[in-house]
C-alpha cells in the first residue's frame, strides 16, 4: 500500500485572492512578520499498488486529470509507503442512540443514589 501526498497551489504568477485575505488577517491579529501567502490544497491519496513506478503515473493522472486545474494551478506531490491504519478502538452511536444511553445511565446513578 502507498501513500501520495499531493499540494496543488496557485501559479505563482497569478493573484491569490485567499492568501491576500490570510496575510491581511494574520497583520490585523499582529502576525506583522509574516511576508506572504498563498493558500492551497493538501491531499492524502492511499493507493492499492506496490509498483512507485505505477503510482506516479497514476497520481499524475489524478493531478492532470481532476486534482489541479492545469490553467491557474500547479501540483507536487510525493509517494511513500501508507502507514498501517489504526482500527477504530469502538463503534460510535448514531446522536439518538447515544442521548438514550446517557438518560438511561443517569436514570441508573439516580435510582443508586436512593
Amino acid at each position: 500500500m502507498l501513500l501520495a501526498r499531493i499540494t496543488v497551489t496557485p501559479r505563482p504568477e497569478l493573484n491569490d485572492p485567499q492568501g491576500r485575505a490570510v496575510h491581511r488577517a494574520l497583520e490585523t491579529l499582529g502576525f506583522d512578520e509574516v511576508a506572504h501567502v498563498r493558500v492551497g490544497k493538501y491531499l492524502e491519496v492511499s493507493l492499492d499498488l506496490e509498483s512507485r513506478a505505477r503510482a506516479e503515473t497514476r497520481v499524475h493522472d489524478m493531478c492532470e486529470r481532476l486534482l489541479s486545474n492545469q490553467v491557474i494551478e500547479d501540483y507536487r506531490y510525493e509517494i511513500a509507503e501508507a502507514a498501517p491504519r489504526p482500527s477504530a478502538a469502538r463503534k460510535l452511536e448514531p446522536p439518538a442512540q447515544a442521548a438514550e444511553a446517557t438518560e438511561a445511565a443517569r436514570a441508573t446513578d439516580d435510582d443508586s443514589e436512593e
